[in-house]
């Protein structure tokens, strides 16, 4: 990775020195994302490859690949045994695990990928995990005056590269211009519908006519494009099947690949309803999802110790979502007012005054630290593996949901903090840290519902030493004091069990729930470097940056966590009670 991070990075020779010494101390999960961010965001010239950096990137991509499960799409069952059921299969999963001859792009007209890296997008993944030939392909095909290379309704061919499938077929769905729930135009459906048949007659034209080929179509415009998902359903599944009759002797297999539950759900509704599709009614989640869950949980049930390592993302699985706006306009309606519209931005310094600053830390602090119910049964399924193991709790979150679901505090280690702890600013020692209960009681008693402030100066709290300003005790600078007793258990419960790993040959599994970039030094990064020791995996559950580096044991599981937990645990619990 190093080396392909020196082919990306456009530097000087006067600082190569630096940025050399840079690029070998950085962590292998910043590596891996300076390169996944840069091959999104590098123009690619169509007539000047850079052969040294694909190389790379392609034995990068083919070591990565060993890792991840593959599904090949002829073992996909189709959703019936006769007729057009016959040649139709739903899946459920990642369309890029797929081994398929085709698997379809929902890119858009300039054909050459995503270039804003955030962006979870199908067209960013693709090219993601084909690597950056795809994109140079792409730039091969003569664009028009307008800088085109496709157009609304149509399709072009490219391999498939460093992905398991083939080749992928490009093609870009209708844009609705309108508000949501608007029905499309008669036009907008034509265009939907030649998506799907315009790819199908450029396949068959590749693949020929005797070939038992498989094509995997994703949900197309119903994303950013605004197409209504219950309406591009019956648009897709129809066009499908009508061309399937227009060749009632081709021996291929049309897969609707969808990733949420809820256009599965739409699929199954419409199949059921409109074809009769009885075989689909017990459909499974995904091929895919279960091999990767299967994995987890044999990681977990062999396990002789498990280290629970709770980011944001598992806060988040519990209703507690920071960066909701509809969490946040629920629970802080007269913030919303202010201007404010997450949880999110109250983390760093801000511009208010001490009675709006404990208005609001006092109320949010008595919500989410006392008052919390989780929305799903997320911590029930963490107790339940919490009991069957040897287990420690590592949490970056300061809501002590995890107390408050009943877990032992002597097995928790909250590295950033809690919020039912209030320590001096200064600080003035490193004892100067109180229980924030009684400040909180005196400061809700004096809360203006209508303005969320203190009415009260007196119930702003002042440190009970020297008089000067508080904070909540959480990791937000140098002035932060961290609980000694905590890190103390934490590091020697990992001490020992470091050490039966080492000496008596015991299993060690770190489960990671929703831990990302943010603060990737507290969970992320320090979780890899356990997971590089024999002896010692890595479960990541996360829906976007599942990705297990190839230096460290483990598996990745793209999935909300309420719904991987439960998966795992349900295989973990069997296997212990069998």
């Amino acid at each position: 990775m190093e080396r392909i991070a020196f082919e990306l990075y456009d530097f000087h020779q006067d600082h190569c020195d630096d940025v050399e010494h840079a690029i070998q101390l950085a962590p292998t999960s910043y590596l891996r994302r300076f390169i996944r961010e840069s091959l999104t965001t590098r123009h690619v010239s169509s007539t000047h490859p850079n052969e040294t950096l694909f190389e790379l990137v392609d034995k990068l991509l083919l070591l990565e690949s060993r890792k991840r499960i593959v599904v090949p799409a002829a073992s996909i069952p189709p959703l019936g045994q006769d007729g057009v059921l016959s040649r139709i299969a739903l899946f459920e999963g990642d369309i890029t695990t797929l081994a398929a001859d085709v698997i379809v792009n929902a890119a858009n007209t300039a054909m050459l990928g995503c270039f804003q890296p955030a962006h979870k997008c199908i067209d960013n993944i693709i090219h993601d995990r084909a690597g950056p030939r795809l994109r140079h392909a792409c730039a091969s095909v003569q664009p028009d005056s307008q800088g085109e290379r496709l157009t609304t309704g149509h399709s072009s061919l490219t391999p498939g590269f460093s992905l398991p499938a083939s080749f992928v077929s490009h093609t870009v769905g209708p844009q609705l211009q309108r508000k949501r729930g608007v029905r499309p135009s008669p036009s907008e459906e034509a265009a939907l519908a030649s998506c799907y048949t315009t790819t199908l007659d450029e396949s068959l034209t590749l693949l020929g006519a005797t070939s038992q080929a498989t094509v995997a179509f994703p949900c197309i415009s119903t994303g950013l494009f605004g197409y209504p998902s219950d309406l591009a359903t019956g648009v897709a599944v129809e066009a499908v099947v009508t061309w399937l009759n227009a060749h009632p002797t081709l021996p291929w297999k049309v897969i609707f690949n969808t990733f949420l539950a809820s256009d599965t759900h739409l699929y199954q509704s419409y199949f059921t309803s409109k074809y009769n599709a009885k075989a689909i009614v017990d459909l499974p989640s995904s091929v895919a999802r279960p091999s990767a869950i299967a994995e987890a949980a044999a990681l977990i049930k062999d396990s002789d110790f498990v280290l629970i390592s709770a980011g944001a993302g598992l806060s988040a699985a519990a209703g507690l979502d920071y960066t909701s706006p509809d969490v946040f306009a629920k629970h802080h309606p007269v913030m919303v007012k202010r201007g404010y519209r997450t949880m999110y931005e109250f983390i760093g310094p801000q511009d208010w005054t001490p009675a709006l600053q404990w208005g609001y830390y006092f109320a949010q602090t008595n919500l989410v630290r006392y008052q919390w119910q989780p929305t799903t049964p997320v911590y029930t399924l963490l107790k339940a593996l919490f009991h069957a193991k040897n287990t420690f709790i590592h949490t970056s979150n300061a809501d002590g949901l995890f107390e408050q679901q009943g877990f032992p505090t002597q097995r928790i280690y909250t590295a950033q903090g809690d919020y039912s702890r209030l320590q001096c600013l200064t600080p003035c020692s490193q004892q100067s840290v109180w229980d924030i209960r009684p400040f909180l009681d005196r400061g809700m008693a004096c809360l203006d519902p209508q303005t969320n402030e203190i009415t009260d100066s007196d119930a702003i709290p002042r440190c009970p030493k020297c008089r000067g300003a508080m904070m909540l005790n959480v990791r937000g600078g140098r002035w932060f004091i961290e609980s000694a007793q905590q890190k103390a258990a934490y590091e020697a419960w990992l001490d020992h069990a470091h050490t039966q790993v080492r000496e008596r040959a015991k299993t060690l599994v770190v489960v990671e729930i929703g831990a990302g970039f943010n603060t990737p030094g507290v969970l992320r990064i320090p979780n890899e470097k356990l997971a590089e020791t024999t002896g010692v995996a890595l479960v990541r559950l996360n829906i976007h940056d599942h990705d297990v580096p190839l230096t460290s044991n483990g598996v990745g599981v793209s999935e909300d966590a309420a719904v991987a937990l439960q998966e795992i645990m349900d295989s973990v619990l069997q296997c212990t009670t069998t």
